[in-house]
């Protein structure tokens, strides 16, 4: 039997069941709808706040960026940004306080800003190679600049200029490079794994030490590029870019060393013709391919190509565009030797044999040898104190420069004359006079007696750039630069010196500090360029030849081990460089009486 009483309660009417599900909806809803107005609230409120710390942090990036301009204004505005301030501590100090706390963006903006007024990378490098040795204003060395974005507004329109910048163990990783002239730029112990560098220039540029592993060098321009003690490990480098460049000592993007090991049995050259570079190390200009994969350097074994059953003391080597040799030998021999391409016997060509003297066919201690293209023979003669020139094959000399044994220090006298050079009219040589420590100028038709003209030192010996150290070696290389390159012997220096300026430039070698590790030399004498401004330099009493890649202070040693021998290895005493047309390395090895050949790789 049903029970109805019960039944009733469930015997609700819609009007019932909607006026319950209201009484529990409405409080649900409620709820929910507060809940997301809360949290619209929150998100709103962290938006805000995300807004007001982005905008309070570019605030203070731009507060610190104008501090920095206010402060470097007042330094130049009180005169000390000048030269005679160096070295410029203030204006590093703000730098560096600010440096730390910028973002990337400002960085890359300061770093613009800091070119723009010559603060940093002073020097000219337009066409890649500098022409001057300004320090920077500002130092950069040892400094942040990861994930850095530096690039040109206008893209190829306009590069953005940060030429001859010195980047010294800075931090690069995936820095970016876009539209950029980093012509004379060098990375010194850097690094830049994952960089990129794209549409830009990087002519004669220097990577020293540096980490390039993954980098991305793009469409970019690397001629006369220096890699040097480098890591390119999975790096984006083109076939065409490689044969740009220069290598030594680096880790390819293969894996494999760029250097070429020297073995027991001499490699033949390895000769590009894809690869056009002009190198001018006579006064006639040969086209030759010189750039490999595999880098750019000499076998380390010579060969000997003429010893001491011909030759004595050689001093000087000179090779003309036909790829003969002249050698001047200076005792006991006294003479001057050529030896044609291709074979093995000399020929004395000026001088007599083992008799020294100061007659017109006669030689003492005979030193610089220069040749001209009409064939003219130019040699200095040291112990009588005057250059003679030898016309037509004639052994009969005439003097151009000097009084015949009569050494002085007036204009139309020599004291102990070493190696010579010519300019590219031949209309002048320019003679190291090495006791009178001056660099002087005689016209290449003038005769004994006549005045030649001062063009560097002559202040006395000296350290400083404005005078020279018994000036040895001496090189113009006139298709790149119009100045002198000059070794100072006991300077141990290097140094630059456009002909009739009252100072120099140092370039290598510590000026009066004599040492053997990569930045020092001991007694320079012989030393050629080439076209890139890349620098060979006779190392004497170190006994090797160090080459210095164009902006580098930093010698690699080509040839010899620093330690006097006579084997294939090893040198003693040399003096004397010159470079074939296939860039085929000679050097006078005085110490061993002999001559060698260093084959290019």
């Amino acid at each position: 039997m049903v029970d109805f009483s019960k039944r009733s309660f469930w015997n609700f009417t819609l009007k019932d069941i909607l006026s319950i599900i209201s009484s529990v909806a409405i409080p649900i809803a409620l709820a929910i709808y507060t809940a997301i107005g809360s949290q619209q609230q929150k998100q709103q409120a962290e938006k805000k706040q995300k807004f007001d710390f982005e905008q309070s942090r570019e605030l203070r990036q731009q507060t610190l960026y104008d501090e920095f301009l206010n402060n470097i204004y007042k330094l130049d505005k009180d005169d000390y940004l000048n030269d005679s301030k160096n070295p410029w501590a203030f204006a590093n100090a703000y730098y560096r306080a600010a440096h730390r706390q910028w973002d990337t963006i400002r960085k890359a903006d300061v770093l613009q800003f800091l070119k723009e007024k010559q603060l940093i990378g002073r020097n000219n490098c337009t066409n890649g190679c500098r022409t001057t040795k300004l320090d920077d204003i500002i130092r950069l060395n040892e400094l942040n600049f990861n994930n850095v974005h530096l690039a040109s507004e206008t893209g190829i329109l306009n590069k953005l200029n940060l030429q001859c910048i010195s980047f010294d163990q800075v931090s690069m990783s995936n820095a970016v490079f876009s539209f950029a002239s980093l012509n004379g730029v060098s990375f010194d112990g850097a690094r830049l794994d994952n960089a990129k560098f794209d549409d830009s220039s990087l002519l004669c540029a220097s990577f020293n030490g540096t980490n390039l592993t993954d980098a991305d060098f793009g469409n970019s321009d690397l001629t006369g590029t220096h890699f040097s003690n480098s890591d390119l490990s999975g790096a984006k480098i083109t076939e065409d870019q490689i044969k740009q460049a220069y290598f030594h000592n680096v880790t390819m993007p293969n894996g494999e060393k760029s250097e070429i090991k020297s073995s027991s049995t001499t490699k033949k050259p390895i000769i590009k013709t894809t690869t056009i570079i002009k190198t001018k190390m006579s006064t006639t200009t040969s086209t030759i391919a010189i750039a490999s994969t595999t880098g750019n350097v000499w076998n380390t074994s010579g060969i000997t190509i003429l010893d001491s059953s011909q030759v004595t003391k050689v001093a000087n080597i000179y090779i003309d565009s036909n790829n003969t040799l002249y050698i001047t030998d200076e005792t006991p021999s006294a003479v001057v030797w050529r030896l044609l391409q291709s074979t093995t016997s000399a020929t004395v060509i000026a001088g007599i044999k083992s008799s020294s003297g100061s007659s017109s066919t006669q030689l003492d201690l005979p030193q610089g040898v220069y040749v001209d293209t009409n064939g003219a023979m130019y040699v200095s003669d040291f112990y009588n104190h005057r250059v003679q020139k030898f016309i037509n094959g004639s052994t009969v000399g005439s003097t151009i420069a000097g009084i015949t044994s009569s050494a002085g220090s007036s204009l139309n006298q020599l004291d102990g004359p070493r190696f010579i050079t010519l300019d590219p009219t031949q209309a002048y040589i320019y003679i190291a006079d090495g006791v009178n420590n001056r660099i002087i100028r005689h016209s290449t038709t003038s005769t004994s007696g006549d005045n030649g003209a001062v063009v560097a030192g002559g202040n006395g010996a000296g350290n400083t750039n404005t005078s020279l150290n018994h000036p040895w070696g001496i090189w113009y290389q006139s298709s790149v630069s119009s100045d002198l390159f000059i070794t100072n012997y006991d300077g141990h220096s290097i140094i630059r010196w456009t002909p009739g300026a009252s100072s120099g430039t140092f370039i290598a070698g510590v000026p009066g500090t004599a040492g053997s590790n990569s930045t020092l030399l001991n007694n320079p004498m012989g030393i050629k360029l080439d076209n890139y401004l890349n620098m060979f330099v006779v190392d004497n009493s170190n006994h090797r030849i160090q080459m210095f890649c164009a902006n580098s202070q930093i010698g690699i040693t080509i040839a010899g081990t620093g330690i006097s021998g006579s084997t294939a290895t090893t040198l003693n005493g040399p003096r004397g460089i010159a470079f074939d047309s296939e860039m085929h390395m000679y050097i006078t090895d005085f110490g061993n009486m002999r001559v060698q050949k260093f084959l290019k790789l």
